[in-house]
């Protein structure tokens, strides 16, 4: 052990060891430098390139029981005041934020995490992509279940001429994806829009991990490799030869 433990540091020893324990005694050294490699790539990708991961909130008492905040829109207060939903004020006076400007309290949201609110989901992933937040790290998330289920209705009065008329039409609208179609495109022109802003700030603090930035220490790899091998035929060729 002494003998190969000096060839791994690089000390000369009296004579080269070559009995099968010290084989078998390298072999497990490799298979731990492999096992230690691998543990720290683990590590490494899991503790510095994506950092600050939590366990995911999914039901209401969960947001209660935490010390997130509950962000309130008065607009919608006035709404859930004619339903039978109560569960938003068993937050307490300390724990409740004025969303004044729901942009701001969303950005707040997906930057601090410290917010919570009532809202829709294509409203969010529509604010997150104008904001310039496409990737899933950043983009909010909402519980496993929803809370409230609203549907808009235009009354007319009964014997209106115009009921037939606007039916048609909305039905027409509706069967020919035209809403979803402009749904689509307002989704991508606030994507454009928040990639031109995050490109302008040029302040992200997260990147994706990807082979690229694993590549140097794989060129010193490869250079180490090949200049082994050439280290390796010059000594057979000079033994060769010298004999």
């Amino acid at each position: 052990m002494y003998n190969a433990w000096s060839i791994y540091i690089g000390v000369s020893v009296p004579e080269m060891p070559r009995s099968w324990k010290v084989r078998i005694f390298f072999l497990i050294y490799v298979f731990y430098c492999f096992a230690m490699s691998t543990v720290f790539q683990a590590f490494f990708v899991s503790y510095l390139v994506e950092p600050g991961y939590g366990e995911k909130i999914s039901k209401f008492q969960e947001i209660l029981n935490s010390n997130v905040n509950y962000g309130f829109i008065v607009a919608v207060e006035f709404g859930l005041s004619t339903m039978e939903f109560s569960d938003h004020l068993q937050f307490p006076p300390t724990r409740r934020v004025d969303c004044v400007d729901l942009k701001n309290c969303l950005k707040r949201t997906m930057s601090d995490g410290d917010v919570a609110t009532i809202s829709s989901p294509e409203l969010n992933k529509y604010l997150s992509n104008e904001l310039g937040y496409q990737d899933e790290i950043f983009s909010p998330c909402s519980l496993d279940y929803t809370f409230i289920y609203l549907s808009f209705v235009a009354l007319f009065t009964k014997g209106n001429s115009a009921l037939y008329q606007y039916n048609t039409h909305l039905r027409r609208v509706l069967e020919s994806g035209i809403g979803f179609r402009y749904l689509g495109q307002l989704k991508h022109e606030a994507i454009l829009r928040g990639r031109t802003k995050s490109e302008d700030d040029g302040n992200s603090m997260f990147f994706v991990f990807t082979l690229s930035h694993m590549g140097p220490a794989f060129s010193v790899l490869g250079f180490g490799y090949v200049f082994s091998t050439i280290v390796c035929i010059a000594e057979c060729l000079y033994k060769r030869f010298s004999k």
